[in-house]
């Protein structure tokens, strides 16, 4: 230990700052993709299937002008199929998109990706607690488990 330490309050600020820096116990939103619902009763007639994708917000405070996209997934490779703006979602709430009409060739061989906070250019436009729960693969389309 240095003779004279500098008072690190002089430079730093550390013990008032708290961990500012990770936002960490801050009124933030925490956008999420929940389960969608499909309807698949027209699937032998016509090949489609309605989705309603649901979004929510687990964090504590709202989140407004919060965007959502979906992609056909080709591995790593995505392709934009649509994007909407959902509003403000409130803490504790959800919010529907939809009815979307979805045939196999939205589909790509490694699914459909679903995103929350993403406009179809770019990501991450709300601050919120967790950035890496933004996103739902489904698999195959619903019309080929019937």
């Amino acid at each position: 230990m240095p003779p004279r330490p500098l008072p690190p309050w002089r430079s730093w600020n550390s013990f008032r700052a708290g961990n500012s820096e990770t936002r960490v116990g801050l009124d933030l939103p925490d956008l999420r993709v929940g389960d969608p619902i499909a309807c698949t009763d027209e699937c032998a007639e016509t090949g489609e299937a309605e989705l309603w994708l649901a979004f929510n917000n687990q964090g504590i405070a709202a989140a407004d002008a919060v965007p959502a996209a979906i992609y056909r997934l080709d591995g790593s490779e995505r392709s934009l199929i649509t994007s909407v703006v959902l509003g403000t979602v409130p803490a504790g709430e959800e919010r529907f998109w939809g009815p979307l009409r979805l045939g196999p060739e939205h589909f790509g061989s490694s699914g459909l990706l679903i995103r929350i906070d993403d406009n179809g250019v770019n990501e991450d436009h709300v601050e919120e607690c967790h950035e890496a729960n933004n996103s739902l693969v489904l698999p195959q389309h619903p019309c080929a488990s019937r």
